[in-house]
């Protein structure tokens, strides 16, 4: 009985091990080089194109500490007054973050038509990516070649 149970602990642990290699050859190595090469130019873009708030700040006359408050106070979730001019600096911002998001998305969409990877594709091997450690080791070669 003893045996016969390792027999099955090792077949079972066999088939895992040929599952997770079969994940980590679901996508074709054309696929997974088109992936490095949009997901590093994605994190070098978009790291430039952050917002910038202080020429809002600026045009509407509200100090950084100001504006600093109103953000605590708005995660904290405290109930508290602003001024009509903070509430067009609040809607200014989350315009130009619409803005800014639409335009990594279209950027991500081009770079893949450029690539030629489906979108689908990419997003898929992104999740994998994030959380599969193994899979993350396998393209470790991919990277350092398209970084050099």
């Amino acid at each position: 009985m003893f045996i016969r149970s390792i027999i099955l602990l090792f077949l079972l642990l066999n088939q895992l091990s040929l599952i997770c290699q079969a994940n980590l050859n679901q996508f074709t190595d054309l696929e997974k080089v088109s992936f490095v090469e949009i997901y590093l130019e994605m994190k070098f873009n978009n790291q430039a194109k952050d917002l910038d708030i202080s020429p809002i700040l600026d045009s509407l006359v509200i100090s950084k500490s100001r504006y600093k408050e109103i953000i605590e106070e708005s995660l904290i979730g405290h109930k508290f007054s602003i001024s009509p001019n903070e509430l067009v600096l609040i809607e200014r911002i989350r315009q130009e973050n619409e803005q800014i998001q639409l335009a990594h998305k279209l950027n991500l969409i081009r770079l893949c038509e450029i690539k030629n990877i489906e979108i689908d594709i990419y997003f898929g091997i992104l999740e994998q990516y994030k959380t599969d450690i193994r899979f993350q080791k396998s393209l470790m070669s991919i990277f350092q070649s398209v970084m050099r």
